[in-house]
């Protein structure tokens, strides 16, 4: 048997089922089959790092490995949302030029899906 559309993560059980004919009696078999979410990585980059105030500053961030993910990644300074960027091609990037003078926490959080697992990394821009 080959399913033609994959599995979500979760518990599955898979149920194949022999009606019978006319020498055969009808049997059936199951399994439990468990699908993990895949695991990523999210990787951050800082175009300017240190950088001077008023500078722009664009933040890359990648979440791999598959390319193919949907979904957004969060730019936050700290606890502080900076902007929600939607994926494409498995990468996001946010640019600013309001950063104020001093260390700040970039982080680029992806929000995990039902089949993938988030990863949240982070990126100390010196101002």
């Amino acid at each position: 048997l080959t399913l033609s559309t994959p599995l979500n993560a979760g518990t599955h059980t898979i149920r194949a089922v022999y009606a019978g004919d006319l020498g055969h009696l009808g049997s059936e078999g199951s399994v439990v089959q468990t699908v993990n979410k895949t695991p990523t990585t999210t990787s951050l980059v800082s175009s300017a790092n240190p950088s001077v105030r008023n500078q722009q500053v664009t933040f890359t961030a990648s979440v791999a490995p598959v390319s193919w993910v949907t979904g957004s990644l969060q730019f936050r300074d700290g606890s502080t949302v900076l902007a929600t960027v939607a994926l494409n091609g498995g990468s996001a990037a946010f640019s600013t030029s309001s950063l104020a003078v001093g260390t700040h926490p970039i982080t680029a959080v992806f929000a995990a899906t039902s089949t993938i697992t988030a990863a949240p990394l982070r990126c100390y821009p010196r101002r």
